[in-house]
């Protein structure tokens, strides 16, 4: 906490009330610049990999299976 205010002004904070030490300390929260502390920032997001099917034959529904059955039939 002494990053944010000297030890004097720490020592003149010592006497204070409950309230008064809370206002101090909610006006020197407002006032920090957290990019200063920031640790490091997170780098951009791997694209998902597309999904591949593990079966050959991946689903194909009874109707398509049927029209294409009658479209052979019909040559």
């Amino acid at each position: 906490m002494l990053v944010a205010l000297p030890l004097e002004k720490w020592r003149a904070l010592a006497g204070s009330s409950l309230p008064e030490f809370v206002e101090v300390l909610c006006d020197v929260a407002a006032a920090v610049d957290l990019e200063v502390y920031r640790k490091s920032t997170r780098g951009p997001k791997k694209p998902k990999p597309k999904k591949t099917h593990k079966k050959k034959n991946v689903h194909v529904s009874t109707a398509k299976l049927l029209a294409q059955r009658k479209q052979e039939s019909a040559c």
